[in-house]
């Protein structure tokens, strides 16, 4: 298998993981705050890939931990605000609207791609970019006016998100560059590791230890979700260009909104419905076709 599917492969697996967690997450924010949340998520991350760095006795993974360089502490920073935007951005809207925004972040990638890493773009893959587009203008018709006339709660939630979106961008373009020197799970181990002690302060760990079996599934979960897709995004982004990993994982908005249907038609009322019209399914027929053309380039 080439470098390039083999990209293609991990960002689709990261995409599929993102469908799901924003539904996952608004259900976390129903009994814990978002400090606790995301300092969940990051140290049940790094106990997890620290237990299989220690089990397979690769004890100079640990090495990292010495001297960091400054794109590795920057990064760290950068993803822990986007974690913390994004937690913020769900609990004061809802998983549709903060998976529509967030969508700011690969598109801030996708143009790195081309200005900062001179990742060439035919024609083909410009149109794919367009189509892609109009797709999400769209899919998101009903969303897009909603957010015009919004409350100021609703309105906080956004510019949390866009936030997020962006901190995203910077930390996904220096891990571009930090995979070029240092393995996936090196550059993890790190982040999860200090994460887990920038939030450990403000989170109350004390809910913690409230929390019923269910709820520590859906904490469990948003961990493994944390460990599984950032460690296949670090593998995307070694292996396919940048663009390529940006415009797939914008495909988990339309992974998230099939996964509320189908929740709203068994009846699991976990988290408000989102309406799909015969609009918006034009509109992710757009997305899909748009992503296959800017993947495919001139095939």
């Amino acid at each position: 298998m080439s470098d390039n599917k083999k990209g293609i492969l991990f960002a689709c697996f990261t995409a599929l993981l993102w469908g799901f967690l924003a539904i996952i997450l608004k259900m976390a924010s129903q009994f814990l705050d978002s400090y606790t949340i995301v300092f969940a998520r990051f140290s049940i991350a790094f106990l997890l890939l620290l237990s299989v760095v220690l089990v397979k006795g690769r004890y100079t993974t640990l090495q990292i931990f010495r001297r960091p360089p400054w794109m590795l502490l920057a990064a760290t920073v950068f993803l822990s605000l986007n974690y913390f935007g994004y937690m913020q951005g769900i609990h004061l809207t809802s998983p549709g609207n903060a998976q529509i925004l967030i969508q700011w972040g690969p598109i801030l990638l996708a143009l790195s791609g081309i200005f900062i890493f001179k990742e060439s773009l035919s024609r083909w893959q410009a149109i794919g970019f367009l189509v892609a587009l109009c797709g999400f203008t769209l899919f998101f018709r009903e969303k897009l006016i909603h957010l015009i006339d919004s409350s100021n709660e609703y309105i906080e939630g956004n510019v949390w998100t866009l936030f997020g979106g962006t901190m995203w961008a910077m930390y996904a373009i220096l891990q571009k560059k930090l995979v070029q020197r240092f393995s996936t799970t090196q550059l993890n181990l790190f982040i999860y590791g200090v994460a887990s002690l920038l939030f450990f302060k403000p989170a109350d760990i004390s809910q913690l230890g409230m929390l019923s079996v269910v709820q520590w599934a859906i904490v469990v979960f948003l961990g493994l979700n944390t460990l599984l897709a950032y460690g296949a995004l670090a593998e995307a982004l070694k292996y396919t260009k940048a663009k390529n990993v940006s415009i797939i994982i914008t495909l988990n908005p339309v992974l998230t909104f099939i996964l509320l249907g189908i929740m709203s038609e068994i009846g699991l009322n976990w988290v408000d419905p989102e309406q799909l019209t015969l609009l918006s399914v034009v509109g992710a027929v757009g997305v899909l076709s748009g992503a296959l053309m800017i993947i495919g380039g001139k095939k």
